[in-house]
């Protein structure tokens, strides 16, 4: 019984990083650069903010957290034979769990404080654009080697 609780955790786990990897990807490679070309730029950014929080995205990103954190509570209390690479996944799927709620959500917030058009706005853009995008990268980075670590 532990045994399949432990796969079924190991399985999310690994879906949902590859997941989460996808969709951070696809920010940095498209969806920014795109939205650093464009006037409304910022503006758009508050709106896919306030689109992304969803039951889809939070059962993929608090879930993946969950089973992370249970994974390793299990795996310590009852001594199973989880592998090193599984054990590292999982830590590197929380880091991201960390990162993004220390790092990507306060800017997120930020941006949306601004009010659409102003001056501070563009000023908050510019700063955001910058810091948002070089975690993302690494939330991107991060989630890719845990869905390896997972499936090794």
């Amino acid at each position: 019984m532990l045994n399949d609780v432990i796969s079924v955790l190991i399985a999310f786990a690994c879906i949902s990083s590859a997941m989460l990897a996808g969709i951070y990807f696809i920010f940095s490679n498209t969806i920014m650069p795109s939205l650093k070309a464009m006037a409304s730029g910022p503006e758009t950014m508050q709106l896919i903010n306030r689109c992304i929080q969803n039951s889809g995205f939070f059962i993929l990103f608090f879930g993946s957290f969950i089973s992370c954190i249970a994974l390793l509570i299990l795996t310590l209390q009852h001594d199973t034979s989880i592998s090193p690479a599984k054990v590292v996944g999982a830590l590197l799927l929380i880091s991201t769990f960390i990162s993004t709620v220390l790092i990507n959500v306060p800017l997120n917030n930020q941006l949306d404080n601004q009010v659409a058009g102003s001056q501070e706005m563009r000023t908050v853009w510019a700063i955001y654009l910058t810091r948002w995008l070089k975690w993302n990268h690494l939330r991107a980075v991060l989630c890719l080697l845990s869905a390896l670590c997972f499936l090794w």
